[in-house]
């Protein structure tokens, strides 16, 4: 939507024709997606329709209609989640004689984990019957950033036609971790289970540390990273550089056609090495069977006994110990953006066209959005979206805008409307939501009656 701050915020070249001010409430944003339909209810849960009981697929029996082979065919072979949330703490924009300035300030998190199939497969298939060897391959990752964010932008049109903007960017990292088990294997036969690790646990947050026990072995009771971790609280750790460039074409020949290009945190954040932990898994679980299973004497272990040491054992190999500290450096999402639009009706009709592309250390996502924006007076307008590569054909948008010449705006969007959730929460098929808003005030001169500051 044309004139908002939040477009703004998409390409720095298309600043709002009036300046603007918002404090906490000037804008948030918080986005879900994902690739893969493992992380929606009609993948995760079954319903038995003869006793209506519901079952996770890990458990759920033939009755409810779930069978590995279909699961296993209805994920990816990396399933990755994404979760971002942003709040503004602090926004405002103007226009001067020289151009549009604006300063933000914004606390953002990012979450992304990634799930091999051959994890799935061996949770569900195991060994196979014949007791023939059956050889598994997978890995997870999981990473999260919170940082303060501080933007410095300018715009300016350059002509009739050219407008560029950018933002220079400073980053004050807050709490970061990259849990990472690229390589795990798992062979399982009538003979012999044989399962290896290798994964590393890298946290950065002031004045952390391990919670170890006396291996050394990074809180084996609890929820590593989070549990196992001790720290001096949400203190600035880490420090980074980022840029918004933005460009913006009006063709002479086609009054009404507007083109644009943005990149958008092209940036990295680096952590004080004295503020990050490290930790490494590799380890080997083997096991041949069990012993004496038929001896009810007491000269040996019993069943019991030797499962409890099996699980312990199993547990070993996957938690992590304590090691050298090594640097860090996280990279942020990057966003590219390619857009077209067209005015019809005297600017009442507004069609757009809009590419998407997300780049961070798991994946790349890519998305393209139509839209039709109504704007039935220059105050109001309402849009309607459809997005039709990552949302699989199935995502619907809207948003409204109220955009008076004075007084406070108010901007709503969603471009992933999630149409159902069952009781627990989750959707039930969809793989996205997103949903920004903000309020601001318009403040100062109005961008058309400026005209000394082009070339």
């Amino acid at each position: 939507m044309k004139n908002t701050p939040q477009r703004y915020s998409i390409n720095p070249a298309q600043a709002p024709e009036k300046g603007y001010l918002g404090i906490i409430l000037g804008g948030m944003d918080i986005e879900y997606n994902s690739n893969s339909s493992l992380f929606t209810a009609e993948q995760l849960i079954y319903n038995d329709a003869t006793t209506g009981k519901k079952y996770m697929f890990y458990n759920a029996p033939a009755s409810t209609g779930f069978s590995s082979a279909k699961f296993l065919n209805g994920i990816e072979d990396d399933n990755i989640i994404s979760t971002n949330i942003g709040m503004n703490l602090l926004n405002i924009g103007f226009w001067t004689k020289v151009g549009f300035f604006s300063l933000d300030i914004n606390f953002k998190t990012s979450m992304n984990m990634s799930v091999s199939k051959g994890l799935f497969a061996f949770m569900l298939d195991g060994m196979d019957e014949t007791g023939a060897p059956s050889s598994y391959n997978f890995g997870m990752r999981s990473t999260m950033a919170s940082y303060l964010e501080t933007a410095l932008g300018f715009s300016r049109p350059i002509n009739e036609e050219w407008s560029v903007g950018g933002k220079l960017k400073f980053y004050n990292g807050l709490a970061a971790y990259d849990l990472n088990y690229d390589n795990i294997n798992a062979t399982l036969s009538g003979d012999k289970w044989l399962i290896t690790t290798q994964g590393t646990v890298d946290v950065a947050m002031s004045g952390a540390t391990f919670e170890v026990d006396e291996k050394g072995t990074v809180n084996s009771d609890g929820n590593y990273p989070v549990d196992g971790v001790k720290n001096d609280g949400f203190k600035p750790s880490g420090f980074g550089l980022g840029v918004d460039l933005g460009v913006e074409y009006k063709p002479k020949a086609l009054e009404d056609l507007t083109l644009s290009f943005a990149v958008n945190d092209l940036g990295f954040i680096n952590w004080s090495k004295s503020n990050v932990i490290s930790a490494d898994s590799k380890g080997t679980f083997e096991h041949d069977g069990f012993e004496n299973i038929l001896n009810n004497n007491n000269d040996g272990k019993s069943v019991k006994d030797q499962i409890s040491d099996m699980g312990d054992d199993l547990k070993d190999v996957f938690l992590p110990y304590e090691a050298e500290s090594r640097s860090m450096s996280t990279g942020l999402t990057t966003k590219v953006h390619l857009g077209g639009e067209y005015d019809f009706f005297q600017k009442r009709l507004t069609l757009g066209l809009l590419s998407s592309t997300y780049i961070n250390e798991i994946r790349t996502i890519q998305e393209i959005t139509t839209a039709a924006t109504y704007t039935p007076a220059k105050w109001f307008s309402l849009t309607g979206s459809y997005s039709w590569v990552n949302s699989g054909f199935k995502t619907f948008g809207w948003a409204l805008s109220l955009n008076p010449n004075s007084g406070s705006r108010f901007f709503i969007a969603s471009d992933y409307m999630i149409g159902n959730i069952n009781p627990q929460g989750l959707p039930i098929s969809g793989k996205n939501m997103n949903l920004s808003m903000g309020i601001s005030i318009v403040l100062g001169a109005n961008k058309n009656n400026i005209e000394a500051f082009k070339f």
